[in-house]
This record gives structure tokens, C-alpha cells and sequence, in this order.
């Protein structure tokens, strides 16, 4: 029996298990004749050139995939820290220092996105000063 004109596609659509001798028994020929035909037709050559093809694109897409989580977290991250310097402005002292905390997640979250380290000592410098500003008590509260 002849080998088919499609006797590769065959071959590579039986996947990580393909072999010479399961394709000749598939297609019913011995598996000498598929050894020489897949050397004249160079199939190792070919199935290396579509895995490299399949991998290029795949890591192109896990790239663009990736790209596209890290602009919206970092969307997200400024977002956060938007509405917590916004809702710190009205805010009692008490409850600005835990808005703070809010602000301090977001600025670690978007560093972390940017490739910075996110663990550091101290709180930015603003931060700092706020927190310190609005432990303070007021006479007034207590009484």
C-alpha cells in the first residue's frame, strides 16, 4: 500500500504518543517505508520547526496576557489610591489613619506591578508625618 499525501499531518495529529510504528500500523504499510519516507519528507526537522512556532506564539501571548493584568492592577492601584487621599481629606484623624493604611496598600501594590521591592522599613515620608500628625490626641475628644 502507498503512503498518503497526509501521512505527516496523520502523524503529528496522534500527538505526544506518535511513533513510526503506530503510524504504520495505522495506515496499514510497514514501518520501514514510513522511516523512509519521514527522512525524504525530513518530519523530525518539521515537527521541531511547528513546536518552536507553537512556543513563540504562546509565550507572545502569555506576554500580552500578562502586560494586560499588570495596566489594569496598576489602573486599579492609583484608583485606590485616589479615593483613599480623597476620602482622608474629610475624614476624622482616628479614621484617616486607617484610610492610610488603604493609601500604603496601594502604593506597595503598584510598586510591586512597577518591579520595585514592596518591602521597605519605613513608610513613604508623607505617610509617616500624616500618621504621626493624627495619632495626636485632641483634648477635646477625650472629654
Amino acid at each position: 500500500m502507498k503512503i498518503p499525501d497526509d501521512a505527516f499531518e496523520t502523524y503529528v495529529a496522534m500527538g505526544p504518543g506518535r511513533s513510526y510504528q503506530a503510524l504504520a500500523e495505522k495506515l496499514g504499510v510497514d514501518k520501514r517505508s514510513i522511516v523512509r519516507h519521514a527522512a525524504k519528507e525530513k518530519w523530525a526537522e518539521r515537527i521541531s520547526k511547528i513546536q518552536e512556532t507553537v512556543r513563540a506564539a504562546t509565550d507572545k501571548k502569555i506576554a500580552t496576557d500578562m502586560q494586560a493584568v499588570r495596566e489594569r492592577q496598576l489602573q486599579q492601584a492609583r484608583f485606590l489610591q485616589g479615593q483613599a487621599l480623597k476620602a482622608m481629606k474629610d475624614l476624622s484623624p482616628r479614621d484617616a489613619v486607617k484610610m492610610a493604611a488603604a493609601l500604603n496598600i496601594g502604593w506597595k501594590h503598584e510598586l510591586l506591578i512597577l518591579g520595585d521591592p514592596t518591602e521597605r522599613k519605613e513608610l513613604p515620608e508623607l505617610l509617616r508625618n500624616a500618621h504621626e500628625r493624627w495619632l495626636k490626641r485632641d483634648p477635646e475628644e477625650e472629654s
